[in-house]
């Protein structure tokens, strides 16, 4: 049974339940259900999952006022998997805290200053999070390798499953906390439209998206926040001025109260949630009351109706038409005769350094739910598909508008069922009828453009200076077959007739050989980066996975040198090959900030360490030299 924890104190700095119980052990379970952990006996529901989360939800946010002592905080300590474990009285750091206190709050990575001391009351301005350190987890399986709040169980931030299948520490924090400041101007709204077509709504209605074969709160929740119907926008929650440093924002837990909302609604309309937070539809709509609260305390109620009546029951994958006579697309691919069309389209031909313009591609396609009743092509159609235009609908991420040549965009569409199909094809960028020749140089990598004139080459920077491996890039004035020398190296025009630019002509006449692709250890934790430093998506690679890198590492536009993994996705080399550095003390390995090795390594030897380090419990930073537990303090070096 999961429990409420209250904030007595900063002074004391103690995680109290509602009983005035000192140590507490919080279940896991978000309702009153016993699970089985793997290799346990005492529960009847299993938890099959390796992904453990733990979070501290904090359920009176939006009561929270400035000036009020951080008594009032009502928080609880909650996981998916396992049982929480939290000592209040061995943990005086324990407290709520200033968000500027923290040097990370990063999943499996929270971490105090040094000197960062709790907060006693709330101060207008400021946002703060409720710090629960030294969590522990039992009912594990000894071995097994967990992945605690994205970080891995047995070689990163949580710490061995010891043989009675416990583990950690991990050190947890709750979303931020503004407290309400009645003096900030603004109220909520909800409307639909946008500029001055923008009228406010008082309800709504969402037909919901099944996950799977199922419906899941989070996911629902998420769409009402979201305001989406068939992945189009219907509503938007904001405010009725301008928002500024100086005005009022929405309250951080949006998101979660929706939740809540959802499960009162559901539980309301005798719908049982499972503990993964999975339900099956029910048979009438349900009525879910959204409360959209400001941190100046302004709020108002948004009544949306759930109509799980109105799905499609088809779960096959939606068919997409093209033009005006509405072809259907065989396999959801362009034949050769509507590709020959469509390259003879206005449409298709984006100008060089022009904006490619989505909604015109997106028009240019219809979509219906299913084809054919009897599913055999034969029989009614399903229902007509609208398609959205945005970055997750039209995507057309990989279209450089810098250099002429055919690039890929792809449009998604979903039916009410939740079944999306995709369709990628190319468009062009630059003149109707360029010669096109495709680009060769290894997967995951790009060629640079360079300027010619006279005989001064310089290389193009900036984005869109670069293209990309694969890329069918557009040459003109038959340079791919008489090429332009200087210095010995050849190069071939692109953009158009008579212009300044140029690639090697190496690269697309076959004579380079790409760099054959070789498999690398992670040993850090690692993000994936475009050319631009920039993450792609939010997962991080694992320490210790294999992973496939082509050529050697290369630099990024800020000059980080990383290794290339696919198009355009590149991972950090120092968190592969590490970086050598001498010791300028004795230094021991540590596999945790108490546990070290018996010998210390002995000054002025070389050793390599990989990635950025880590900060312990006791607040020092670690660097990893190998896998498995081996860790050496920063100060050494």
């Amino acid at each position: 049974m999961k429990k409420n924890l209250r904030i007595i104190s900063a002074a004391a700095a103690a995680l109290m339940t509602v009983a005035p119980v000192v140590a507490t052990s919080v279940s896991t379970v978000m309702a009153d259900t016993p699970i089985v952990i793997p290799g346990g006996s005492s529960s009847t529901t299993p938890a099959t999952t390796s992904d453990i989360t733990v979070t501290v939800p904090v359920k009176n946010v939006a009561s929270l006022k400035v000036g009020d002592s951080v008594s009032t905080v009502s928080a609880s300590l909650t996981s998916n998997v396992g049982t929480t474990k939290f000592d209040s009285s061995s943990n005086s750091k324990f407290g709520v805290y200033d968000v500027t206190d923290f040097t990370s709050v990063a999943e499996g990575s929270v971490a105090l200053k040094a000197d960062a001391k709790p907060a006693t009351t709330f101060v207008k301005g400021h946002t703060y999070r409720v710090y629960v350190p030294s969590v522990t987890l039992s009912g594990l399986t000894a071995g097994q390798k967990y992945t605690v709040n994205k970080a891995q169980a047995t070689s990163d931030a949580y710490g061995n499953i010891t043989s009675n299948g416990t583990g950690g520490p991990i050190n947890v924090a709750s979303e931020e906390i503004t407290p309400v400041d009645s003096s900030l101007p603004g109220y909520p709204v909800v409307t639909t439209g946008t500029g001055t077509n923008a009228t406010t709504i008082s309800k709504a209605t969402l037909t919901p998206v099944k996950t799977g074969s199922s419906y899941k709160v989070s996911d629902i929740a998420q769409q009402i926040v979201d305001g989406k119907n068939n992945g189009s926008t219907i509503y938007t929650f904001g405010m009725n001025i301008t928002q500024s440093a100086s005005t009022a924002k929405p309250v951080a837990s949006f998101k979660s109260s929706v939740e809540d909302a959802v499960k009162d609604a559901l539980k309301t309309a005798g719908v049982t949630v499972k503990d993964d937070g999975t339900f099956d539809a029910p048979a009438a709509p349900v009525n879910v009351k959204v409360v959209y609260t400001l941190t100046n305390g302004n709020s108002l109620t948004l009544p949306v109706t759930l109509d799980f009546t109105q799905q499609d029951s088809s779960t096959k994958s939606p068919i997409f038409r093209y033009g005006e006579a509405g072809e259907f697309l065989k396999d959801n691919t362009l034949t050769t005769g509507v590709e020959t069309a469509a390259e003879n389209a206005d449409w298709y031909y984006t100008p060089v350094g022009a904006t490619v313009n989505k909604k015109t591609i997106a028009d240019q396609f219809t979509a219906i739910s299913a084809r054919g009743a009897n599913g055999d092509g034969t029989g009614t159609d399903g229902n007509t598909l609208k398609i959205p235009v945005t970055a997750d609908n039209v995507d057309v991420s990989k279209v450089n508008t810098k250099v002429a040549g055919k690039y890929p965009v792809s449009i998604t569409v979903a039916n009410f069922a939740g079944v999306k199909t995709t369709l990628t094809f190319n468009i062009a960028v630059g003149e109707f009828g360029a010669t096109y020749k495709t680009v060769k140089v290894g997967a995951g990598l790009s060629i640079p453009v360079y300027t010619i004139n006279g005989n001064t080459v310089t290389k193009n920077t900036g984005d869109g200076s670069t293209v990309a491996d694969g890329t069918q890039i557009a040459i003109f004035d038959k340079t791919d077959a008489n090429p332009i020398i200087v210095s010995g190296v050849k190069y071939s025009r692109v953009n158009k007739s008579g212009s300044d630019q140029y690639v090697e002509t190496k690269y697309i006449d076959g004579s380079y050989v790409p760099a054959a692709s070789v498999s690398k250890k992670v040993m850090h934790a690692s993000y994936v980066y475009d050319k631009d430093h920039k993450r792609v998506g939010t997962k991080r690679i694992a320490s210790y996975t294999d992973v496939q890198v082509t050529g050697d590492p290369v630099a990024l536009s800020d000059g980080v040198m990383a290794y290339a993994i696919g198009d355009n996705q590149y991972v950090v080399a120092t968190n592969i090959d590490g970086t050598k550095l001498t010791l300028k003390h004795n230094a021991y390995v540590y596999s945790t900030s108490k546990k070290h090795s018996k010998k210390s390594m002995k000054k002025g030897s070389a050793v390599t360490v990989y990635g950025d380090p880590y900060t312990f419990k006791d607040g020092k930073k670690y660097y990893r030299i190998g896998e498995g537990k081996q860790y050496i303090k920063v100060a050494n070096f």
